[in-house]
């Protein structure tokens, strides 16, 4: 379709607003004038085909632009006053862009919302990028109060149909997704190592191959350059080198004696090197130009089977290619074992270059892409798809050919995994994920449709869009006393491809460097919302403990504990710093020592279900051989609270819950309320409620008194809230 000129466009939108009164009497067409009309053609189009075609990309759905209207008080670049107006500009889009997201969840009924996908917010503009299910899902977007217009998102250009761009693994690459950290074992003939593309050296490790073994021939080298017993095995590792260029390449030798034993051998040394070899990264995946026989449904014994079952087991994937036979209902082994991962081939271009082979010598006139080869075998079990016909490989002699079949596309999917488990470590030695990962994501397969050609963009994005991590942490001060009021700043980062919602910081007091949800709870702040690659400092004051000791401790900041997000590196989102604990002064408090309870907070317990609180008496200058406490308990609020003496009021109001509490004092329930202090003025005590106590649900308070010395009541805390719940 044409670009149109943005007079046409506006003559359009024009139009259609004039149209608007015809839909008065649809309510479900009301909000038509508000999207672009090529969007409802499109939308049709979707609906007969089940994908749309846009230049070189195949889509599932329709992808839009949400424009949203524009408030009093909305910044933009053109009226901030501020010096520098990103700031400015970008902290008014993301509220509003916040507060859209929320309506869109609150207005929508579920089918409707379900067909709509949020993708990412424009950093800059009051927009976000979308994708729609169908013309209903469409309709029903426009109409969300908020929304000013739904534009087209248009497809503008793609440089090239080569399988690494098609699949997404260049463009993942250059963001740094290079198959690091991933060893990638190369089952096959032998290897040109002489070539550039695999290291350029006989001597391992090199900087492509770390090690290998034939075992073919054991003992023989697994070098050559004799094309027919080379070209097959330094093609396929080139190919993997190609998509992962910084995965650790394994060159296993397994032909011409390929017999199932040899090349169960060849999967089990991975399983002993899964670690790595030769100064190389650990074993994640195992690339199999190769198969057997003929399969209609998956295989669950067997030789081969039992070799990818064992690597399984230690979080290695075993990748084999499905075949050349043109079969539509069947495969070799090793793609059919349900421990392995088959890949079948399609077309990486329009009018691909190809040239009939054996065993099927298949012709095609029209070959599409991402259509099925028609060599390629397939089968209602395999795992997916990737572009094959003709790739340009290393050939023997330090050469480049065309290279095909299945056994091209096999080592693309290898690769593409490598690249997948560096982005998200989460799948490593995860079969099924990854196959239902890329088949969710993957493109249509024209020919095999149930099936999916992989969208390594997609999937990386998919599996986790968002990642929260600290690049720095500050306090206000090294040395601090108990109960002093500190501020602690975290930066934050998100460095996924996906802005993130709404999480939470928390921060810890602890005494190693390892954070552990047993330390001292200091408090929280939220973020509302935070774009990918997008950084903000959280400054956020907290009280610390009384029961602070003077020693060095550590605070810790952690983001998303409780995992509201899933991220791609779930190991990176806590931070600490230093800080020494002085000596504090000579008070009387009652604090709670529960993981995740704030010193003074208002804790909750449910008569119902029951439950624990652990109140602690903090008296730093006690002396504890001639002081005792006591924690007194009330439901009748704390003010005026009981004079015991002229200097000393408890702050509880009695009734019928502190005789209650007297007469039970150290009993199942108020556990250690009455006792003697540690040499450091503590006195821990618990608060142990049984289910269905019968207690009614209502506010209570605890506050602790010093027994002892002449005057006998020789002071008072501060109280200490229990919300009983039903």
């Amino acid at each position: 379709m044409p670009v149109t000129s943005p007079f046409v466009r506006a003559l359009t939108l024009y139009a259609t607003v004039l149209a608007a009164p015809l839909f008065a009497q649809d309510p479900s067409r009301a909000a038509d004038h508000r999207v672009e009309p090529q969007l409802f053609v499109d939308a049709d189009r979707l609906a007969a085909d089940g994908v749309l075609r846009e230049k070189h990309l195949v889509l599932p759905a329709l992808r839009v632009v949400i424009e949203l209207d524009r408030q009093p008080g909305d910044v933009t670049f053109e009226t901030s006053t501020a010096d520098d107006p990103v700031a400015d500009v970008l902290a008014s889009v993301i509220r509003r862009q916040g507060e859209f997201a929320d309506r869109l969840d609150r207005t929508l009924a579920p089918e409707l919302r379900a067909g709509i996908t949020i993708l990412f917010p424009l950093e800059y503009q009051y927009m976000l990028a979308a994708e729609v299910r169908d013309a209903a899902s469409l309709r029903a977007l426009a109409a969300v109060p908020g929304v000013a217009y739904v534009w087209k998102d248009n497809v503008n250009e793609l440089h090239t149909t080569q399988g690494r761009t098609l699949t997404g693994s260049t463009a993942q690459a250059n963001l740094g997704w290079t198959g690091a950290g991933v060893g990638v074992a190369v089952i096959d003939g032998r290897f040109d190592l002489l070539h550039v593309e695999l290291g350029g050296s006989t001597t391992l490790p090199n900087s492509v191959i770390k090690a290998g073994e034939n075992f073919s021939n054991p003992g023989n080298p697994i070098h050559s350059q004799s094309f027919n017993s080379c070209y097959h095995g330094t093609a396929t590792a080139s190919i993997v080198h190609r998509y992962a260029p910084a995965a650790s390449l394994y060159a296993l030798v397994v032909f011409p004696n390929s017999f199932d034993s040899v090349i169960a051998n060849a999967i089990n040394w991975c399983v002993t090197n899964k670690n790595g070899a030769g100064g190389g990264s650990p074993i994640r995946v195992i690339s199999m130009s190769l198969g057997g026989g003929r399969y209609f449904a998956p295989v669950n014994s067997g030789t081969l089977h039992s070799a990818c079952a064992s690597a399984l087991a230690n979080d290695i994937l075993c990748c084999a290619s499905s075949g050349n036979d043109g079969w539509t209902d069947s495969m070799g082994s090793p793609a059919a074992s349900s421990s392995c991962i088959s890949i079948g081939a399609s077309w990486d271009a329009n009018g691909a270059p190809y040239f009939p082979f054996a065993p099927t010598n298949c012709t095609d006139s029209n070959r599409q892409v991402d259509e099925r080869t028609c060599y390629s075998d397939t089968a209602s079990f395999l795992s997916f798809y990737c572009p094959s016909e003709q790739v340009i490989a290393a050939e023997c002699g330090g050469t480049t050919f065309e290279f095909g079949g299945t056994s091209a596309a096999c080592p693309a999917g290898a690769a593409l995994i490598a690249q997948l488990l560096h982005a998200r470590p989460q799948y490593v030695g995860d079969r099924a994920g990854v196959i239902s990962l890329f088949q969710s994501t993957g493109v249509s397969v024209v020919g095999d449709t149930s099936k999916r050609r992989v969208d390594l963009t997609a999937a990386i994005n998919q599996a986790a869009p968002y990642n929260l991590r600290f690049t720095s942490l500050t306090t206000s001060g090294v040395a601090q006393q108990p109960g002093a009021t500190m501020t602690i700043t975290p930066t934050v980062i998100n460095d996924g491809p996906q802005g993130i919602g709404t999480f939470q910081v928390e921060f810890f007091l602890g005494t190693t460097t390892t954070w552990s949800q047993s330390d001292i709870y200091l408090g929280s702040t939220s973020q509302l919302f935070l774009l990918a690659g997008q950084s903000v400092a959280l400054p956020t004051q907290v009280t610390l403990p009384w029961r602070v000791q003077p020693q060095l401790y550590y605070v810790h900041a952690v983001a998303d504990r409780i995992g509201t997000w899933t991220e791609w590196n779930e190991a990176d989102n806590t931070s600490f710093a230093g800080m020494i604990g002085q000596a504090g002064p000579c008070v009387t408090k009652l604090e709670y020592t529960d993981p995740l309870l704030k010193s003074d907070a208002n804790a909750q317990l449910s008569v119902t279900t029951g439950g624990a609180v652990h109140p602690m008496v903090v008296v730093p200058c006690v002396d504890e051989l001639a002081t005792l406490y006591m924690i007194v308990w009330g439901a009748s609020g704390t003010s005026p609270g009981l004079a015991l003496t002229p200097s000393v009021t408890v702050p509880i109001n009695p009734d019928s819950f502190t005789v209650l509490g007297l007469d039970a004092l150290n009993g199942a329930v108020l556990q250690g309320f009455l006792g003697i202090f540690s040499p450091q003025g503590l006195a821990q005590a618990a608060f142990v409620l049984p289910p269905s106590s019968g207690l009614p649900g209502t506010q209570t308070h605890f506050a602790a008194l010093l027994i002892g010395g002449v005057d006998f009541w020789q002071a008072a805390s501060n109280p200490l809230g229990l919300l009983l719940t039903p």
